[in-house]
């Protein structure tokens, strides 16, 4: 999986009260499937949710288990079983103290069928993937359109999706340029424009 940049989260809901505010309850999600599951962010985001009794289905390149995790897992019980693998940052796990299904699918080149089928049937979506480089069309693929991929099938395997987290920074990076910030690097236009167009598509239906 390409580098993941850690950045704010943007949420969105198909559920909104009077004041245009999401009404989804915490208590009403009851699985999520999440974008980038294996990387910094994601691995960590899975974990807290599945610690809260949320079923979880990470969906990434490597699928496997990021090791810190598996450490973690190994400590607080003892039906875990680990195998280490000649990544030093990675193992395989099993264990029953946590839900999480891991996944391993390259979504920018699977069907929307593959996809589908890995998304599952959650009631949530959250992304955190996001890669860093200098080509502009792998950022426009693995900031924009992976994300786009993904959002419109959590839509099309259920209707009532309840929510979508996007971890974003476009917006934030223009108000800056707004206010004076010196002119990005060419690349870096592809990288934000990414992230505005995975920013719409996660809002869209809102």
């Amino acid at each position: 999986m390409s580098s993941s940049d850690s950045d704010s989260t943007t949420p969105t809901s198909d559920n909104t009260d009077n004041n245009n505010n999401p009404s989804t309850s915490a208590s009403a999600i009851k699985s999520v499937t999440v974008l980038g599951g294996t990387g910094f962010v994601g691995s960590r985001v899975c974990k807290i949710l599945s610690d809260k009794g949320i079923n979880v289905r990470s969906i990434s390149k490597s699928g496997t288990v990021p090791k810190w995790l598996s450490v973690a897992k190994k400590s607080t019980t003892t039906t875990a079983t680990t195998t280490e693998d000649d990544d030093e940052s990675t193992s395989t796990t099993t264990s029953t103290s946590t839900d999480i299904n891991w996944i391993s699918l390259d979504i920018l080149n699977v069907s929307d069928e593959e996809l589908d089928t890995a998304m599952g049937l959650p009631d949530a979506i959250i992304s955190c993937i996001g890669v860093v480089g200098t080509d502009p069309q792998k950022l426009i693929d693995g900031n924009g359109i992976v994300n786009m991929k993904g959002f419109d099938s959590a839509r099309r395997v259920n209707n009532k999706l309840k929510s979508i987290a996007y971890v974003s920074v476009s917006s934030e990076v223009k108000a800056c340029q707004e206010n004076g910030w010196p002119k990005l690097p060419d690349f870096m236009e592809s990288y934000f424009k990414a992230k505005n167009m995975a920013e719409q598509s996660a809002q869209d239906g809102d």
